[in-house]
């Protein structure tokens, strides 16, 4: 958030547990670099508030280094809200299907794509998430999906 212009900065709120004290730390960073009038470090959320959020969020950044396939984008696709990623599996899979940006893993990049994702077809990019979250990533996509590799396997 620090390197995108002052002008072109979104409102961040960051949800979610604390782990190993890491609440702190991120808040002291965010104080650090003097972004706090733009990042907010928040409690987790759940069932209809958490939706109600992710709903009216502007869009989910998600620039994991290592999760294959964080729920927390699964359901930001499965809402509609526009998506940036990088490159892990789920973020992959997106991107090749048009259904989120992805961006390289380090701050200049995530950096220049968050003014992109906010731009004005990204509540398109968000519609084409939900489609595809509809069509390959629910319970019952899943779960074809698996039983038809387990009959091919059998076979």
């Amino acid at each position: 958030i620090e390197r995108i212009p002052t002008e072109q900065r979104p409102h961040v709120r960051l949800h979610g547990p604390d782990w190993r004290n890491g609440k702190e730390q991120l808040r002291e960073l965010v104080r650090g670099l003097g972004v706090t009038e733009w990042v907010s470090i928040l409690d987790p959320v759940y069932g209809d508030e958490k939706w109600r959020i992710i709903g009216e969020a502007g869009a989910c950044v998600y620039p994991s280094r290592w999760d294959a396939c964080p729920v927390a984008v699964s359901e930001a696709a499965a809402i509609g809200a526009p998506i940036l990623v990088t490159r892990y599996p789920l973020g992959n899979f997106l991107a090749a299907n048009r259904a989120a940006l992805q961006v390289d893993p380090d701050p200049e990049s995530i950096a220049q794509g968050i003014p992109h994702l906010l731009a004005t077809d990204a509540r398109d990019l968000g519609k084409t998430a939900s489609v595809v979250a509809r069509s390959h990533l629910s319970w019952d996509a899943v779960t074809t999906s698996w039983l038809e590799q387990v009959r091919r396997l059998i076979r």
